[in-house]
């Protein structure tokens, strides 16, 4: 049995809501629309549970988003400058820190 490879990465689901769904905050009531816009199938009964349950839209943001961040090339892509920068010279060893978001997002 032939093995995929897979991905493990940490997100932050308001970030993703406001760089890929362009939103200032998180947007239940949005997702449905969003997720139509990216060509990602769901039922009509999905939709109303993602405007119901917060915490279920942003895992359903969290997992669409690595997945468009993937296709794109972007998932593992650092800031431009990163490997410059002081957060990776002086805390890349840090247990727990995430690599490649810039400080003042």
């Amino acid at each position: 049995q032939k093995v995929g490879k897979f991905t493990l990465f940490e997100g932050y689901p308001s970030l993703l809501w406001r760089t890929l769904a362009q939103k200032k905050t998180r947007a239940p009531e949005k997702l449905a629309e969003w997720l139509k816009n990216q060509s990602v199938e769901f039922r009509t009964s999905d939709a109303r549970r993602f405007r119901s349950d917060p915490d279920l839209a942003d895992a359903v943001m969290l997992a669409v988003g690595g997945a468009l961040l993937q296709k794109q090339g972007r998932l593992l892509q650092p800031f431009p400058g990163f490997f410059q920068s002081t957060q990776y010279l002086t805390r890349a060893q840090v247990e727990g820190w995430i690599a490649g978001l810039p400080q003042e997002l």
